[in-house]
């Protein structure tokens, strides 16, 4: 599924941003498996994921989207679950962006690494707070409401700062620190 978003970053100008253009692409690269029939989410989900990303050569993996979710009570969940889709939907491009930016802070290597180092982190630093919710009693639906929370806000926070920089003229600095000098702010 790399490969497609891949073919999509060399031979378009822009990348797919759109989710159901994506899934299109997957559906038309014989990527996409849609399941409408009911599927356990506690009992056949899971066993189904693991055994496609666990048992299969990566050439043999598609995606998954479960359109008809239901729990070990017969309980049906109006959205549907999509697996496996979007790994490289963000991967590919941020490290493409690494490594174009890489060779002038340090080695393209050096930036995949600390970006590595940064999302291992973060996943940690997330799962020990997820802990910490579960073991105060935290729903699971309030958790995940305060990570969306969290999320949106982290990206707005980029957003807001990108937009600071973009007034001031000061985002050479971001690329290349020593070549030049960041404006100051007026």
């Amino acid at each position: 599924m790399d490969d497609v978003v891949a073919r999509q970053s060399a031979s378009e100008t822009r990348p797919r941003l759109d989710l159901q253009e994506h899934l299109a692409d997957l559906e038309a690269e014989g990527l996409l498996v849609r399941i409408d029939h009911p599927v356990d989410k506690d009992t056949e989900l899971h066993p189904l994921v693991r055994l496609q990303f666990r048992g299969l050569p990566e050439s043999q993996r598609k995606a998954f989207l479960f359109e008809n979710v239901v729990d070990a009570h017969g309980r049906k969940f109006d959205i549907p679950v999509l697996v496996g889709a979007l790994a490289g939907f963000f991967v590919v491009p941020m490290n493409a962006l690494l490594q174009h930016r890489g060779h002038v802070l340090l080695s393209a290597g050096h930036s995949i690494a600390v970006q590595n180092f940064n999302e291992n982190i973060g996943v940690l630093v997330m799962l020990a707070f997820y802990g910490l919710l579960v073991f105060l009693g935290v729903s699971t639906n309030e958790v995940i409401v305060l990570f969306g929370l969290f999320v949106a806000g982290t990206m707005l926070l980029v957003m807001w700062r990108h937009r600071v920089n973009l007034a001031a003229g000061d985002l050479m600095h971001l690329v290349a620190p020593d070549r030049v000098e960041p404006t100051p702010n007026r």
